[in-house]
C-alpha cells in the first residue's frame, strides 16, 4: 500500500491513540534502556581537541541512523556552516583553546567533519491544509563525563536527561510513526525534520548552523526544541547570559577583590529580579550563578561545588571559626541552608557541611563546600564561589590587619590576575544588552568597593567583563498560536498536564531562542523528559517512563500537526 494513500484519510483521536499504543508495543522500557545506556556511554563533552569531539558525535550519529535506517524517511547530513561566524549570536570557540595553543582552532578547523544529522519524513506535498514541523534535540553534554548505570527504572549518567533522553524520544517518536503510516493508521500531510544537533551546551552554533540555513527554513513552519523540561509545555524561555569577569592588580589580592565583585553581581542579579514580572514567569526565575573560578568549577552554568583558598595570618582557631560562622549566617540568610535540605535520592543533606579548615602553623586553608547542577536549580542547590566570597569578606572585614596574604587556592600569587566566569539570567521583560551591561558594571562596582574600602591604588586594579561564550535571548510567543493549542491539548490528552495548569515560560535557557531570535514570530516550544534540577550535575538521571510519556506526546502533537487526526 501506498504511504499517498492510507486506508482511512481521517483518524479520530481516540483511533490514533489506541493505534499508537500498539505501535509502541511491550518491549518500549527495555528498548529505550538499551539505546539510552549505549548513547551515554559516549563522551560528548567539549574539548580542546576539535577531532575528538568529531569521533565521538559520529559514534552517536552511528547509532541515531542505525535505529532509523529501516524508516521511509531521507537522512542526511549536514556540515556547520562556517559562514555562521559573522553571525551576531556565533559563540566564539574557547573550548579550543589550550596553554600551548591560546587563541584557540579557527573556525574551519574547528568543524572540519562536523555537523548536524537529519531525518526528514516528508508528507502530502499536495495537501493545502499541511503544517511542517521541526523537533530538535541535542547530542552534546557538559563536562565531567561519567559512564552510565541503570536501577530501578532509571538511568544515571552525564546526559541521561540533558540531553540524550530527548534524543531517544526523537528516534522511538520517529519510529512509531512510520509504523503507524505503514500501517495505515496516519496520512502525514506536512513534512516532520527531525533535527540532532551538536554544540548546544557551548552556546548554540549547532542549531544557528540549522536556523542560518534559509533553504531548510522553507521546509517547517513551527520548531519543538526537547530538553529536560519535566514534559512540560512552554512556549517562552527565560534569557542567558555567560559572563567572564578577569580582575588584575599588583597591589590587592584578587581573592579578596574577586569576592567584593561577586557580591556585587549577586546584588545586581537580585535587582534584576525584583524588576522582572512577566506573566509566564511568576517565579520569576531570574539566576545568578557564579561557575568558575581560578582552577575551581567545570562550567559557567554549573553551579561549583567546591573552593577553596589560603590565608597566611596569626588567628586562633576559635577566633576564625566565630568569623567564618557569623559570615554562613549572613550567607544563610540570603540562600538557605542546605545541610538542613535532604537530597530525595540520596537520603543525605544536600550538603554535607558548609566548610572545613586546616591549619598548618600560620598557613591556614578554607574549603568551601555547596551543592552542584544546572544553572537553573541554583534555589534548590548550593553555590560555594559565592559561600566563599561571604567569608574571604567577612574575614578582611573583621581581621584584615592580621591577614598577611590570601589567595584562590591552586593559584601561584596572591596577585597577578584571575578570571570568574558565570551566567546570569533574565525574562522577556529584559533586552540583553542592558542584561550584559548591568552585569559587567556590578564587577567594577564591586571591585572599586574593595578599593575604597581598603584604600587600594585604584590604578592597580582593572576589571573586563565579556560575554562571548553564550548571549541568549529571552522570548514569549505567546499562547494564541494553533501550533501551541495543538501542543497544550496533546499534552492534556496525554496526561502530562490539566486545562487548569498555568501555561509557563521554561526557567532556562536552550536552543529554542535560537529559532525564536532568528524568526520573529515562528512558535517556537519546549518540550521533553527529565528534570532541570538532574542537569549538569552529578546525580544526573532520567526515568525511563518519562521518556515513555515524552515520545506519546511527540508522537500524538506531530500527527495533529502534520497528518489526517481529529
Amino acid at each position: 500500500m501506498s504511504l499517498g494513500h492510507c486506508k482511512n484519510p481521517m483518524i479520530s483521536i481516540e483511533k490514533f491513540l489506541s493505534e499508537t499504543d500498539k505501535a509502541i508495543g511491550s518491549g518500549i522500557h527495555r528498548d529505550i534502556e538499551s539505546l539510552l545506556f549505549g548513547l551515554c556511554a559516549i563522551d560528548n563533552t567539549p574539548k580542546a581537541d576539535a577531532a575528538k569531539m568529531a569521533e565521538n558525535e559520529n559514534f552517536v550519529f552511528k547509532i541515531i541512523r542505525d535505529e532509523l535506517a529501516g524508516i521511509d524517511g531521507e537522512i542526511l547530513f549536514l556540515p556547520i556552516d562556517t559562514s555562521i561566524a559573522s553571525h551576531k549570536t556565533f559563540t566564539p570557540l574557547h573550548y579550543t583553546k589550550t596553554k600551548e595553543n591560546p587563541s584557540g582552532l579557527g573556525v574551519d578547523e574547528t568543524y572540519k567533519n562536523r555537523g548536524n544529522l537529519l531525518l526528514k519524513i516528508k508528507g502530502n506535498a499536495s495537501s493545502k491544509k499541511s503544517r511542517s514541523l521541526a523537533i530538535n534535540a541535542h547530542i552534546d553534554t557538559v563536562a565531567p563525563h561519567f559512564p552510565p548505570r541503570i536501577g530501578n527504572g532509571v538511568i544515571y549518567a552525564r546526559g541521561a536527561c540533558d540531553d540524550k533522553a530527548s534524543i531517544v524520544t526523537m528516534i522511538k517518536s520517529a519510529q512509531i510513526i512510520d509504523k503507524l503510516r505503514k500501517a495505515g493508521a496516519l496520512r502525514l500531510n506536512g513534512q516532520i525534520t527531525f533535527m540532532f544537533v551538536i554544540e548546544e551546551e557551548t552556546g548554540g552554533n549547532g542549531s544557528l548552523s540549522l536556523a542560518f540555513n534559509r533553504e531548510l527554513r522553507k521546509e517547517y513552519d513551527s520548531v519543538l526544541v526537547l530538553e529536560s523540561v519535566n514534559n512540560q509545555i512552554h512556549p517562552a524561555n527565560r534569557g542567558a547570559v555567560w559572563y567572564k569577569t578577569i580582575i588584575e592588580s599588583s597591589e590587592a589580592p584578587l581573592a579578596l577583590l574577586s569576592s567584593y565583585a561577586i557580591l556585587e553581581m549577586e546584588s545586581e542579579g537580585a535587582a534584576i529580579k525584583g524588576e522582572s514580572a512577566h506573566p509566564m514567569f511568576p517565579d520569576r526565575p531570574v539566576q545568578t550563578c557564579h561557575g568558575m573560578i581560578g582552577q575551581f568549577g567545570e562550567h559557567p552554568s554549573r553551579i561549583c561545588g567546591h573552593v577553596s583558598f589560603e590565608i597566611e595570618a596569626k588567628l586562633e582557631p576559635d577566633d576564625l571559626r566565630q568569623i567564618i560562622e557569623s559570615a554562613l549566617k549572613e550567607y544563610i540568610l540570603v540562600y538557605g541552608d542546605k545541610t538542613k535540605v535532604i537530597n530525595p535520592d540520596t537520603g543525605k543533606p544536600k550538603v554535607e557541611k558548609h566548610y572545613a579548615v586546616t591549619h598548618n602553623a600560620d598557613k591556614i586553608l578554607i574549603e568551601a563546600f555547596g551543592s552542584t547542577g544546572h544553572m537553573g536549580s541554583i534555589l534548590q542547590n548550593d553555590g560555594a564561589i559565592t559561600k566563599s566570597a561571604y567569608i574571604i569578606r567577612a574575614l578582611y572585614q573583621t581581621r584584615g590587619k592580621k591577614i598577611k596574604s590570601i589567595k584562590i587556592s591552586k593559584e601561584e600569587s596572591p596577585f597577578g590576575k584571575i578570571t570568574m566566569e558565570g551566567g546570569q539570567g533574565f525574562l522577556p521583560t529584559h533586552g540583553i544588552e542592558e542584561i550584559m551591561g548591568r552585569i559587567a558594571e556590578a564587577a567594577k562596582k564591586g571591585a572599586a568597593k574593595c578599593v575604597n574600602e581598603y584604600s587600594i591604588k585604584d590604578n592597580s586594579v582593572k576589571v573586563e567583563t565579556s560575554f562571548d561564550k553564550l548571549h541568549n535571548a529571552a522570548f514569549d510567543c505567546g499562547v494564541n498560536s494553533p501550533q501551541v493549542k495543538n501542543a497544550l491539548i496533546a499534552a492534556e490528552i496525554c496526561g502530562l498536564r490539566t486545562s487548569e495548569d498555568p501555561v509557563k515560560g521554561l526557567p532556562v535557557s536552550c536552543d529554542a531562542r535560537v529559532f525564536a531570535s532568528e524568526y520573529p514570530g515562528m512558535p517556537v516550544i519546549t518540550a521533553g523528559p527529565g528534570k532541570i534540577e538532574y542537569a549538569h550535575s552529578d546525580n544526573e538521571q532520567v526515568c525511563v517512563e518519562d521518556i515513555v510519556s515524552a515520545l506519546k506526546f511527540v508522537v500524538l502533537f506531530a500527527a495533529m500537526e502534520t497528518a489526517n487526526i481529529h
